[in-house]
């Protein structure tokens, strides 16, 4: 389940959950690859000019060829910096700073193999360091391999269970690939200790209405309406768990006050006849779109987005195509430069 009434706060917004978890990733990578003083080289190296198994190695030339890379990655120079570090990991083979170096920068050119390859090498010279251990999460997050992306995640916890950030990312997942009871766990625990948060309160909202648990949305909901009562999203969120759960009447009471007191408010009136749309309330929803195409309150944006849902639902024009068509024929007259309409 998605709850319209909150996601419709976003025009536009309908990448998929997957996708914007990548691009994200992709802004991680680059600025993680670009900490000079992170915690990657922090533990640069153990010794003192001498390998693990006794050989020696060039400690200047792997210094010199280590911040040699890492400047080159701020100048944007990734093939150049690829270079540098592969040359201090030949000098040095057990740093695990080189190795990761190498697997962020990979992992920035979608060379996933190698960035597999050298980020596990970097976690198994140093298991302990969150920043690894994220870097390979990530990679299997653009490679949109979320049960594998969990399972680092979860070390990372296990690290350090206080990481906040870490663990939205990691109960947004869950809910993504459907283990809904490890992510209502966790969106529960973080809204019990940090309240309203929108991020949070959705999450857990979310959860809870795909797992049935209709109750215990509504009173999360109703808690956070006595706090603020004037707040038109937390009601919508009302009627949109009233609606999931199957009480018609309820969900069309709280959208009739919610017409009443926003009647040009565009996220009411497009979850309402969502509402009505999805419940068969046809000639309801006719009466409403009728007020929506030719009315002036809303954009013409939203117009054409309403009735290009109207037309994805196969009964609606099956029974009501006529309508349909004119309201088609009427947004052409008024913007006949608009691709879309044709």
């Amino acid at each position: 389940m998605k709850l319209r009434f909150w996601t419709k706060q976003g025009e536009g917004k309908t990448e998929p959950l997957v996708q914007a978890i990548a691009k994200m990733c992709l802004a991680f990578f680059v600025v993680v690859a670009l900490l000079i003083s992170g915690c990657a080289t922090a533990k640069i190296e153990q010794s003192a000019g001498v390998l693990e198994h006794g050989e020696k190695m060039d400690r200047t030339m792997y210094d010199l060829n280590y911040v040699e890379g890492l400047r080159l990655s701020m100048q944007g120079d990734l093939a150049e910096a690829l270079k540098r570090f592969e040359r201090a990991l030949k000098i040095n083979p057990e740093s695990d700073a080189a190795n990761y170096r190498i697997s962020t920068i990979s992992a920035m050119r979608r060379d996933y193999e190698n960035a597999l390859k050298y980020g596990r090498r970097a976690c198994g010279i140093d298991p302990e360091n969150p920043w690894y251990l994220m870097n390979i999460a990530n990679i299997y997050i653009q490679q949109s391999m979320l049960d594998s992306a969990a399972v680092w995640l979860e070390k990372v916890l296990d690290l350090d269970a206080s990481n906040e950030e870490e663990k939205i990312r990691l109960g947004n997942i869950y809910l993504e690939t459907g283990k809904l009871e490890r992510a209502e766990i966790i969106f529960q625990d973080l809204y019990d200790r940090y309240g309203g948060n929108e991020q949070i309160l959705i999450s857990l909202l979310d959860v809870k209405v795909r797992l049935k648990k209709y109750e215990d949305a509504e009173a999360v909901i109703k808690k956070e309406i006595e706090n603020d009562p004037q707040n038109m999203r937390l009601i919508g969120l009302l009627a949109e768990i009233y609606a999931e759960a199957g009480e018609k009447a309820k969900a069309g009471e709280i959208y009739d006050k919610l017409l009443t007191m926003q009647e040009g408010n565009r996220n009411v009136v497009l979850s309402y006849m969502e509402f009505l749309m999805e419940n068969g309330e046809y000639e309801m929803l006719f009466e409403r779109a009728g007020k929506l195409i030719y009315g002036k309150e809303q954009s013409k944006e939203t117009k054409i987005g309403f009735l290009v849902r109207m037309m994805q639902d196969t009964m609606l024009v099956n029974q009501y195509g006529g309508q349909i068509i004119s309201f088609s024929e009427y947004l052409m007259d008024n913007n006949e430069d608009n691709p879309t309409l044709v």
